[in-house]
């Protein structure tokens, strides 16, 4: 008779309550139950970032102990340094190639992440093969907007003493305005047909 039987509790983990329903939710639930995939992927992505990081953050701090360490006739160090910047662009190139390798491999792998169907080394590095073009593509539309950048601040550096023009409002609009849309128009075009 299993009328007068205790009915079993309904497991209430998995209704339709309980799941998430935005993408913060959903954030907030991976975090809690996978934070030690979530480090790994991490880890592995600076592993890849590190070069690069390290190598620029010594340009940074070599150019500006340059201008820092030069009190009288600061026109004698630009040469050095606009050499140090071409050395500097020119040994990013294969830096930026190994950060896009490693951004590339894991964005897929948060993703996947979400639909919980997700192995580590293998989806990381099968992302790499599927998406490889369109994030080298991105990385060298960052790569050249840099570039910009540090050649604006050197002759930023170098007209500043000579006039009183804002060469940080030129610098920025430079940037930011005229160069951003075109990066961004070509990042969407790398992201729709490659």
């Amino acid at each position: 008779m299993a009328i007068f039987k205790r009915r079993r509790k309904i497991n209430e983990d998995f209704t339709y309550d309980k799941l998430p329903h935005n993408r913060f939710e959903v954030f907030k639930t991976l975090f809690k139950i996978r934070f030690g995939f979530i480090l790994k992927v991490l880890m592995l992505t600076i592993l890849f970032l590190l070069p690069l990081l390290v190598f620029n953050t010594y340009g940074r701090v070599y150019i500006n102990a340059s201008f820092s360490s030069v009190s009288q006739q600061k026109n004698q160090i630009y040469p050095q340094i606009f050499g140090f910047l071409l050395i500097r662009t020119l040994i990013n190139i294969p830096l930026f190639f190994l950060s896009s390798i490693g951004m590339g491999g894991a964005i897929r792998v948060y993703r996947k992440l979400t639909w919980s169907e997700i192995t580590f080394l293998s989806d990381y590095f099968d992302n790499l093969k599927i998406n490889l073009l369109r994030y080298l593509f991105y990385f060298y539309s960052r790569f050249f907007k840099l570039r910009v950048d540090s050649f604006c601040y050197l002759f930023h550096r170098r007209f500043k003493f000579k006039a009183d023009y804002d060469w940080d409002y030129a610098r920025n609009k430079l940037s930011s305005i005229w160069l951003c849309p075109y990066i961004l128009l070509l990042y969407l075009f790398a992201k729709r047909y490659l």
